[in-house]
């Protein structure tokens, strides 16, 4: 499946408005108008500076959250999120051990490391959540990233 074709199923399926950024290696202005008419948020080429791609996000972020039909848990065939707590779910499977053995691979494929300021942190009989130490230090005081903030 196509990354345009993606995005238009998520335009037609997903009831929300959620931002969509590309991030692909094709550059021409017609695969920019493309992506963009098709419902793209933002578009990005590869490769693209460590940086830029950690800010684009956090824009997105930012002036979606502004709209009011914006829900803080949305569902999508079995998956869940709850974007305020940067928590999700597949099959409602919390307690299960499975999503232990696949979170270093996460971890490492997506650098959430201290080092780069972010940290995929468990949370005792409940699952894991996604912190940016650098938001989670300011608003708790410490840097403390073991414990859930």
């Amino acid at each position: 499946m196509s990354g345009l074709d993606v995005l238009r199923a998520i335009r037609t399926r997903v009831p929300v408005t959620v931002p969509v950024l590309f991030l692909t290696a094709r550059d021409t202005e017609q695969d920019v108008i493309e992506a963009l008419e098709a419902g793209a948020d933002d578009f990005v080429v590869k490769p693209v500076r460590n940086g830029e791609l950690q800010a684009r996000p956090r824009a997105l972020w930012r002036r979606n959250s502004r709209f009011p039909d914006t829900p803080d848990t949305y569902g999508y065939d079995r998956f869940r999120f709850e974007l305020k707590l940067s928590r999700a779910w597949v099959d409602g499977e919390i307690p299960s051990r499975t999503i232990d053995t696949h979170v270093p691979r996460v971890r490492s494929e997506l650098g959430l490391r201290p080092e780069r300021h972010y940290l995929l942190a468990p949370v005792y009989s409940y699952g894991y959540r996604l912190e940016h130490l650098l938001t989670s230090t300011a608003a708790a005081g410490s840097a403390s990233c073991g414990e859930p903030g």
